[in-house]
């Protein structure tokens, strides 16, 4: 069985993976459901994979520093995903957003030469990480240094979010059944996804 592990930190209050199989539409998919991203959560989600399981979506979450390190343990992740570092668990990790890459980035750490640091490159804090991994980088977002991004991004009707997505494939238009700019680098996470797997 050839099982590829996708890992995921968020900011829970920032992005809510409402259907996290849609980074991974095969039948083979196993997610992580609601917000189990933690201790006993992860390992629950990791059980429900069996032998037909190709792709194991996991969200990770950090609460302070060295959560990651321990999940990344228990789960080895192949390709990981960073959309962002706020301020979320800023008073258990430290006294900045810094110390919150900090914490995100063990994530990065624990990949292999072989595997995916999927980074947000209109992040600082995230493209940083960059250093951090000995994995092979994709970046995404609205910067022109990103290899998946969103061009020409606009408010179309009802006030939803628009925008030209850019990957090494080729272009496509994509118009969101989601109000706000700011939904534009959250969607770009799952073509970033795919593309990680087609390399």
């Amino acid at each position: 069985m050839t099982l590829n592990r996708i890992a995921q930190v968020v900011g829970a209050s920032l992005y809510d993976v409402r259907d996290p199989q849609a980074l991974v539409t095969a039948p083979s998919a196993v997610a992580t459901d609601r917000s189990f991203n933690n201790e006993i959560g992860l390992p629950l989600t990791v059980l429900r994979a069996d032998a037909t399981t190709r792709y194991l979506v996991l969200e990770m979450g950090a609460g302070r520093k060295g959560d990651l390190t321990y999940l990344t343990g228990l789960a080895p992740p192949q390709v990981g995903l960073v959309l962002n570092v706020g301020t979320a668990h800023v008073d258990r990790m430290g006294s900045g957003p810094a110390d919150v890459a900090e914490a995100k980035g063990e994530l990065v750490e624990a990949l292999p030469a072989d595997g995916f640091a999927l980074l947000n490159a209109d992040d600082p804090y995230v493209l940083g990480m960059a250093g951090r991994t000995r994995a092979r980088i994709l970046l995404y977002g609205g910067s022109a240094q990103a290899q998946v991004r969103a061009e020409d991004v606009r408010m179309a009707d009802r006030a939803r979010t628009a925008f030209e997505l850019v990957t090494p494939s080729g272009r496509a238009r994509v118009e969101l059944n989601l109000i706000g700019e700011h939904q534009v680098s959250n969607a770009l996470a799952a073509p970033v996804d795919g593309v990680s797997l087609l390399v």
